[in-house]
């Protein structure tokens, strides 16, 4: 993904909801048109598989079924950093 103004990759950028652009934390601190609703979308939040989950979560998952075994969902969903039910695990 690239800044919208700069045009640099980035990985950690400001979504800027309202205008629908992406911008480097730099080029955002420069912008002179404030209030805008945004936020700050990290490396990894963001969807792979699963609409509702983030790429994080589904990483987090992946090691838990590696370490509990694929079908204790009972002791993963108890050691997920997350607030998804049993049933969305």
């Amino acid at each position: 993904m690239q800044c919208d103004s700069c045009r640099r990759e980035i990985t950690r950028q400001v979504k800027v909801v309202t205008q629908r652009e992406d911008y480097c934390l730099a080029c955002f601190s420069t912008l002179q048109h404030f209030p805008y609703d945004y936020r700050i979308i990290g490396k990894l939040d963001y969807a792979l598989f699963a609409a509702d989950w983030s790429a994080e979560e589904e990483l987090f998952l992946l090691e838990a079924v590696e370490k509990y075994g694929f079908g204790n969902w009972q002791e993963i969903a108890e050691n997920m950093p997350t607030d998804k039910s049993i049933e969305e695990i």
